[in-house]
């Protein structure tokens, strides 16, 4: 697999692979004929995570983060699986880490956003460059609202309850 094809996997957008669209399960498949990888953990994580598999995103997601340990995405995986099964401490823990971590840079694909803006010359390099430059900004956008869901979860976690 591609990794043009994973980043797009990731965004949960189908990939033609093959002139047609692959399945979840075909994805999946293919996502774990290495499963060590980083990059296929974390995509499985994600697959699972848009299906609502939360407790296969949660396996996934930790398994990527035992392969790197300061993975803000796999960890975003991890709060939001946590906070949607209703797992109050772990989801605790891992927002902690996720405060720490701070926003990934999205410097790189900024830079790769200018490189494919010279193609926007082109009609077709135009709608592919608005393609991901959308893309970016969303997973940017989708970054920034769960470091601040983060935040408010922990400050509500560790601000005393009246009457305790």
């Amino acid at each position: 697999m591609r990794f043009a094809d994973l980043a797009v996997l990731m965004q949960g957008v189908p990939v033609s692979v093959t002139q047609r669209s692959m399945t979840i399960s075909e994805h999946l498949h293919e996502l774990l004929e290495h499963p060590n990888s980083y990059f296929n953990l974390l995509g499985a994580a994600n697959v699972y995570w848009r299906e609502k598999k939360w407790p296969e995103a949660i396996e996934f997601a930790l398994r990527a983060l035992r392969a790197c340990p300061n993975s803000f995405h796999a960890t975003k995986v991890l709060v939001s699986s946590y906070a949607e099964t209703a797992q109050h401490e772990n989801c605790y823990l891992y927002a902690r880490q996720l405060i720490q971590l701070g926003l990934p840079s999205w410097r790189k694909a900024k830079v790769i956003a200018g490189l494919l803006s010279l193609f926007a010359l082109f009609p077709r390099g135009r709608s592919l460059y608005q393609h991901w430059t959308d893309r970016w900004k969303l997973e940017e956008s989708s970054d920034r609202a769960m470091l601040s869901f983060a935040e408010g979860f922990v400050q509500q976690h560790e601000t005393p309850r009246a009457g305790q």
